[in-house]
């Protein structure tokens, strides 16, 4: 009974000795971010058209003079982190897939302060070089014109012929801690790692489609049609 214990007891030492040599005074952060988005699904080319009001705060001891941003569809794609992934779990690579099943995401343009900036984008990141630094406990304003194409196989997000999972379909910022900027490419595996924030959204869809998401829903009487209303009903909590 003592065999699993005993890297529990090890980490304890681990955790003790972290504690005992950190610097005096250190002080915990987060970065954080938040977004206002407004967005138009077109569910027909499987493209996502919109723009984003990001206010990002600077929680870091450290002065910026770069931010990272993800658009991790633009990763699937031929020649990619993620399609060499996919190939070494056995999946088709996108080579071989028609150029409509690629995802896609762009950004038209973006601007810093009011002031506008360019983004160099890589494989499924870009950076974005500030017109100015951005000093420890201040926030900037980020404005993105977007546009995304959700590819036509799940990977997180994507499509089947009913349905249409939209995941990380928005420029959004990396995470950025005490190692720096966490700006890797999109792989067919693991989670996301992401900075704590709000999210003021606004999605259009057409009028017969479903939206599922987190929240509660207002006045959806005004909102949904009979036939669902009783489907939801059923459902339950």
């Amino acid at each position: 009974m003592t065999g699993p214990r005993a890297p529990w007891r090890g980490g304890q030492l681990a955790l003790a000795a972290a504690l005992l040599f950190a610097p005096l005074g250190a002080r915990a952060w987060q970065q954080s971010a938040d977004y206002r988005i407004e967005a138009r699904y077109d569910p027909g080319t499987r493209r996502t058209t919109g723009r984003e009001v990001i206010l990002y705060h600077n929680n870091s001891p450290d002065t910026l003079r770069e931010l990272w941003l993800h658009l991790r569809h633009h990763a699937l794609r031929p020649g990619t982190a993620m399609d060499a992934s996919r190939q070494r779990d056995g999946l088709a690579s996108f080579q071989s897939l028609p150029e409509f099943y690629w995802g896609d995401a762009s950004v038209d343009s973006i601007s810093v302060g009011g002031r506008g900036a360019t983004l160099e984008l890589l494989e499924s990141t870009g950076r974005v070089r500030l017109p100015s630094p951005l000093p420890p406990s201040d926030s900037l304003l980020l404005k993105v014109v977007f546009r995304d194409r959700l590819p036509g196989i799940p990977v997180h997000s994507g499509a089947t012929s009913s349905e249409f999972t939209l995941g990380e379909w928005y420029p959004k910022i990396c995470a950025y801690d005490s190692a720096g900027w966490h700006a890797e490419p999109w792989l067919s595996r693991g989670e996301f790692y992401s900075d704590f924030g709000s999210y003021d959204v606004q999605l259009t869809v057409p009028g017969d489609y479903v939206l599922a998401h987190t929240g509660r829903l207002c006045e959806p009487e005004s909102v949904l049609a009979e036939e669902v209303l009783t489907r939801l009903a059923g459902l339950g909590e």
